[in-house]
């Protein structure tokens, strides 16, 4: 037997220098209805080990008006959830912008959502209230009429 040794050559090339990338991801949107609170998360992941401050600006939009806005300055070690709470919104379509500058850059996402009218649900208490009350009053009109016409010629 023969003892073959193959030697194979290639090029390769490290990189020492590996660019800042940060990576943005929103959470899915709940069924959202008129002036109620709703909440949605933001995952931020950075590609280095290490801790890197941004600044993240969110806010919401209805036909190019601002109706909510939030603006923090806070430092991501490679990854976080930031977490929000959103109220009194009307019912309508909305755009959610997340603006994150870091490093001198900024990465940006865009989500845009419908805020819808809450089905009316019948409060049967105040149904048989009113149901009630018209008896009454019916009844007290009857008796009236009634009376008048027998002892009132």
């Amino acid at each position: 037997m023969q003892n073959l040794t193959t030697i194979a050559s290639k090029t390769i090339e490290i990189a020492k220098e590996v660019p800042l990338i940060l990576d943005m991801q929103l959470s899915e949107l709940p069924e959202i209805y008129s002036l109620e609170m709703f909440e949605f998360s933001i995952n931020l992941a950075f590609n280095k080990d290490e801790a890197i401050p941004l600044v993240l600006e969110e806010k919401i939009t209805r036909d190019d008006t601002i109706v909510w806005q939030t603006k923090s300055k806070i430092v991501v070690n490679r990854s976080m959830s930031v977490e929000e709470k959103v109220s009194d919104l009307k019912a309508g379509h909305y755009i959610l912008e997340v603006k994150a500058n870091y490093d001198n850059k900024t990465s940006s996402l865009l989500k845009s959502f419908n805020v819808k009218v809450k089905p009316s649900v019948i409060d049967y208490r105040y149904f048989i209230l009113t149901v009630v009350i018209i008896a009454i009053v019916s009844f007290v009109a009857i008796v009236y009429f009634l009376y008048k016409s027998k002892y009132m010629p």
